[in-house]
């Protein structure tokens, strides 16, 4: 089943139970039932994937409040929190490191990548590049585009690294503008712009949580 297929029967179930709460079919309070949505998030990319553990951790996090406010957890496992937390994000670090992507290569003038608890190495070589978008969540992502041509004399560069690292090369050609912040995060914008016959700018927003953006040539 695909994942947007899943996500979406989730979403209608979930909208079936307040439809019921709202004409009074049966009682469900929110602050008691919220973790759901964590799991509801979670279940799909657990099911079919990519970032399993990060789903895994999800629907982990959703089902021990989930049995914390209705009183199903035994009182004697309430110290297993965040041990059980722990060791998951061990599991999905050595995950990460023992699972490489291979390195793939795109010629779309659009084009989006993303690694979650694990290492992708994307090069771009679109002779019309536009836009592109990468996201780095508990992972590492490389994106190449040393060899793209723009089309235009503007591009779009939209950045994301959460608990992650991010590398973005470009062409010595393009002039990068960055904008945007990491929260407890850095960006560096190391590449050095050397005019040529046509000037590229690329702009680049910037955002994530606890992790590192670098752009280079």
């Amino acid at each position: 089943m695909k994942k947007g297929l899943c996500f979406g029967i989730l979403i209608v179930l979930i909208g079936v139970v307040f439809l019921l709460n709202a004409v009074g079919a049966i009682h469900f309070q929110f602050d008691t039932w919220w973790p759901l949505i964590l799991i509801v998030i979670g279940l799909p990319v657990l099911i079919v994937g990519p970032g399993r553990f990060f789903a895994l951790i999800l629907v982990y996090l959703g089902g021990w409040f989930l049995c914390e406010k209705n009183g199903w957890l035994p009182t004697n496992m309430a110290g297993l929190f965040w041990p059980i937390l722990i060791i998951l994000f061990g599991i999905a670090v050595i995950y990460s490191v023992i699972r490489r992507k291979n390195k793939k290569e795109d010629k779309r003038e659009k084009f989006e990548c993303a690694g979650s608890f694990c290492e992708v190495d994307m090069k771009n070589t679109s002779e019309a590049f536009k836009e592109g978008k990468a996201s780095a969540v508990f992972g590492a992502v490389k994106l190449d585009l040393s060899s793209a041509h723009a089309e235009s004399s503007e591009v779009k560069l939209t950045l994301e690294a959460v608990f992650g690292a991010l590398e973005v090369v470009v062409p010595k050609d393009w002039e990068v503008h960055v904008s945007g912040a990491l929260v407890l995060g850095a960006i560096q914008n190391k590449s050095s712009f050397q005019p040529a016959e046509k000037k590229v700018t690329a702009n680049a927003n910037c955002s994530g949580f606890m992790g590192a953006i670098t752009i280079r040539n």
